[in-house]
């Protein structure tokens, strides 16, 4: 399923306990196109703010979820993971 027109999300795993994680590929970048400590930088804030204020969240924040994303390149290699969660908000 496409997010946006860069990132599909190819699955969501639960488990293990109190975690979900999703998985992306980035369809249009090669992983040497980009930084990906700067990809983290840019996309752990808003994040952070949608596990925080989002209502879609609040179930998750209620029962304390911890959301990985990983993102892999348009060729299905490893780019980088992040990870938000109770501890954040």
């Amino acid at each position: 399923m496409m997010v946006d027109e860069h990132t599909r999300c190819d699955r969501i795993i639960q488990g293990p306990n109190r975690t979900l994680t999703y998985n992306y590929t980035l369809v249009k970048i090669h992983k040497d196109d980009l930084n990906s400590e700067e990809f983290k930088s840019r996309m752990l804030p808003t994040l952070v703010n949608t596990y925080r204020n989002s209502e879609g969240m609040e179930t998750f924040r209620k029962m304390g979820v911890t959301l990985h994303y990983i993102y892999h390149d348009k060729n299905g290699n490893f780019f980088t993971d992040i990870t938000v969660g109770p501890n954040q908000t």
